[in-house]
């Protein structure tokens, strides 16, 4: 069996362990200590605080100032807490930014406690800060040592040989970007098939079916913006995906004639008109667009020399391409395949023997390429096979094979496996507030609020199963994915930072967790909405940066005298 492993770091997790090993709240009735800015508040359940919450925000200004006062003498409030709190305010109205266009929530995971807040309790957009809720509760709704799948099927029953491929949804089939960690992609697989069906006295096989039926035939999400179809960011979600769903075009120049193209994976898609010139004296300018609903290309612009990297494009039913590759390779490889097809919503299930190898890929990795690198196809794919999980009793083990009964997975029962596991995590009364559209954030409807962001990662947190998973999969502000260049003073500070951006247009989202070496933690959110006009959203990035790197000088232990 092929497992496709994700390294996780140790020093944090056991920092993070035991800080939190003498905490044991009931996830849905556990007490928080609330604050807003310097006021001290009575332990309340979640529900309780977020109605308190409300009622602050109703308050004037000038009768909070009074509440704060009186509290403050009377309840000790942290000086240092103040302190935080008011930097914090104070970067925000150096942002420039309206008010209400931000929200933040600042947490102490350790006390329990709010540290500062702003509009905490809005519902905003979080653009891929959405990814954090999905990861999260995937490790819920399918366990920490969930993996994906895919097998091949023998079945010579009857007097016929059919193979069958039975996809699981893993999105990191013959991902390029984990060559370096997996290195059986298709080609390799389709090698290995071979020679393992040789070995089976097996040469010709009358009938391939790739099944994909574990996620539903709807590959692109009815939020998601058509203009993007193409971007390697919106590629269809399929119950079996290759390399992404992105195909990469080489074009080759030929002297004084039209260029060629090559594919990667060696897919064969229709070229409708080659619009394409070879001048060596001209800038390269190639492209190469689709249809919507079909793999038929046309080519433009230039191609002065080949280039050093293909040109990604999204391509359509990747279980279709597939099914069409395998044969050829198969073929190549010594095993004739007369026909190919994907698996009919009336077939029966996939019957036989395994032919070896299974691929398998852990969900730690599905989660790190989710939020470390921000994938979108990793996060929904993650919120189709709850959704799958969740509909099919059968559907959480690791041998699944549909048939004409199953139910495949959806968005539409992703979101209600994603609502299942919210409560389970938060408690129920959070779902009035949020707002579940995908699992990747890149619907424009989806709604979260920074308090509830800030809880969420406070609860993982103190689970010490899931939290190594978790904040493993979190990229890590100054040394990797999204943040790497973002922060790179905090790259080899004594605090770390695991967190998450988001952006699509208009949003500015940054969430995650800073831990001191103590194992202290404080949990934050920021989002930003509706920042289409002008710098609004470098200027929501610049205090994001601010806000984080405050945080950080919280934790960081004093310097030596």
């Amino acid at each position: 069996m092929l497992i496709l492993t994700a390294p996780l770091a140790g020093r944090f997790f056991l920092a993070r362990v035991a800080a939190v090993a003498g905490g044991s709240w009931h996830r849905r009735f556990r007490c928080r200590l609330t604050r807003a800015i310097h006021a001290r508040r009575p332990i309340l359940p979640p529900m309780l605080r977020r109605k308190a919450m409300r009622f602050h925000d109703r308050l004037s200004r000038s009768v909070l100032a009074c509440i704060v006062l009186v509290v403050a003498i009377a309840g000790g409030a942290s000086v240092a807490c103040a302190d935080l709190a008011a930097d914090l305010a104070e970067i925000a109205r150096k942002s420039g930014i309206a008010t209400q266009r931000i929200a933040y929530s600042v947490h102490d995971v350790r006390l329990n406690q709010d540290l500062a807040g702003l509009n905490a309790l809005a519902p905003m957009a979080p653009a891929s800060n959405m990814k954090v809720v999905t990861t999260g509760a995937a490790l819920v709704a399918l366990g920490s040592d969930f993996r994906f799948e895919t097998t091949l099927w023998l079945d010579r029953a009857n007097g016929t040989v059919r193979l069958t491929l039975v996809g699981s949804g893993d999105p990191a089939l013959d991902d390029p970007e984990l060559r370096a960690r997996d290195p059986h992609g298709i080609e390799e697989l389709s090698k290995l098939w071979a020679e393992a069906l040789r070995a089976q006295g097996v040469t010709r096989v009358d009938e391939l079916v790739v099944d994909a039926r574990i996620f539903d035939s709807e590959g692109y999400h009815p939020s998601w913006p058509k203009e993007q179809y193409p971007n390697a960011y919106c590629a269809e979600v399929w119950g079996l995906n290759l390399a992404r769903n992105v195909v990469g075009i080489t074009p080759n120049p030929a002297s004084g004639g039209k260029p060629s193209v090559s594919f990667t994976p060696a897919f064969e898609l229709p070229i409708a008109r080659n619009n394409a010139t070879s001048n060596a004296k001209a800038k390269f300018s190639f492209s190469a667009s689709r249809p919507f609903d079909s793999n038929t290309l046309t080519l433009r612009g230039n191609v002065d020399k080949r280039p050093t990297a293909p040109l990604g494009l999204t391509v359509h039913n990747t279980p279709v391409l597939t099914a069409e590759l395998l044969q050829r390779r198969l073929a190549q490889h010594g095993v004739a395949v007369m026909s190919a097809r994907v698996a009919r919503a009336d077939d029966p299930r996939a019957a036989g023997v395994i032919v070896p190898p299974v691929h398998a890929t852990p969900i730690a990795t599905v989660l790190e390429r989710a939020n470390t690198d921000s994938e979108n196809l990793y996060a929904e794919a993650l919120l189709k096979r709850m959704g799958a999980a969740i509909a099919n009793v059968s559907a959480a083990a690791a041998d699944t094979r549909p048939d004409a009964s199953f139910a495949s997975g959806s968005w539409t029962n992703g979101r209600a496996a994603l609502r299942a596991a919210i409560a389970e995590v938060l408690g129920p009364e959070i779902l009035s507030e949020w707002t579940l559209d995908d699992g990747s954030g890149l619907s424009q409807e989806n709604r979260l609020t920074a308090s509830g962001l800030t809880e969420w990662h406070a609860t993982f947190a103190r689970d010490p199963k899931l939290a190594p998973v978790y904040f493993g999969s979190l990229a890590i502000a100054g040394k990797t994915g999204t943040v790497r260049r973002r922060f790179p003073d905090l790259a080899d500070g004594p605090v770390e930072v695991r967190c998450k951006t988001g952006y699509i247009r208009g949003v500015s989202t940054l969430s995650g967790l800073a831990i001191a070496p103590d194992g202290r933690a404080i949990a934050f959110s920021i989002l930003g909405n509706n920042l289409a006009q002008g710098d609004q959203i470098a200027r929501a990035r610049s205090m994001q940066e601010a806000m984080v790197r405050r945080i950080v000088r919280e934790l960081a232990p004093p310097a030596p005298r």
